[in-house]
């Protein structure tokens, strides 16, 4: 996936690999910024065996509380992610 930071607006988009559409990712590098570090926290995590469900639940509820952009459309790469985390494909 290719990531694009629109330089009018300060959004970041992502260009999934193979694929014509686009999707807002982040409200702001900010965000981005935030997301990467709690995505960080979360994978420690489950390295460390914490229960998917509840590492996931708690990643998109602190997520969501500073920016919702992120999960906003159900095929962004974050939603993707944490479905994959649930079913125990990591």
């Amino acid at each position: 996936m290719l990531i694009a930071l629109d330089p009018e607006t300060g959004k970041v988009y992502s260009f999934p690999e193979g694929e014509t559409r686009y999707t807002l990712l982040h409200r702001d590098v900010e965000s981005l910024v935030f997301v990467r570090v709690k995505f960080r926290k979360l994978e420690v995590a489950h390295e460390n065996g914490a229960a998917p469900k509840e590492i996931a639940e708690r990643f998109r509820r602190v997520v969501g509380a500073f920016d919702p952009t992120p999960f906003a459309d159900n095929e962004s790469q974050w939603n993707l992610s944490l479905e994959e985390l649930e079913h125990g494909m990591w």
